[in-house]
């Protein structure tokens, strides 16, 4: 007799592969991530250039999801060991939808 998987009748279960699941958890960050830049102040009122640090915090992601979109496209400028945005280019590569 097969494994069953116990459900209630509104509950749907579904098997995923690890890709499938990495996907899908990439696609649901980068969604909050959107919704939460669109509530963070404008970049007239925000400061042009921001740390990698500031970034980080400011967006609620690691710096290696800021490392991962640096790969991925997103422009950053480096001064020695410190790199920095442009506030107008994450809005861009966010809006674009490369970041996952």
């Amino acid at each position: 007799m097969p494994n069953r998987i116990p459900t209630a009748p509104d509950i749907e279960v579904a098997l995923l592969t690890r890709t499938q699941l990495r996907i899908l958890v990439e696609d649901a960050v980068a969604e909050g991530v959107r919704m939460a830049l669109k509530a963070l102040p404008s970049p007239e009122s925000s400061p042009e250039l921001v740390s990698n640090s500031e970034l980080a915090e400011r967006l609620g992601v690691s710096k290696t999801t800021l490392w991962r979109w640096r790969k991925r496209g997103l422009r950053s400028f480096e001064t020695g060991s410190t790199v920095h945005f442009l506030w107008t280019d994450v809005e861009a590569f966010l809006a674009d939808g490369s970041e996952g």
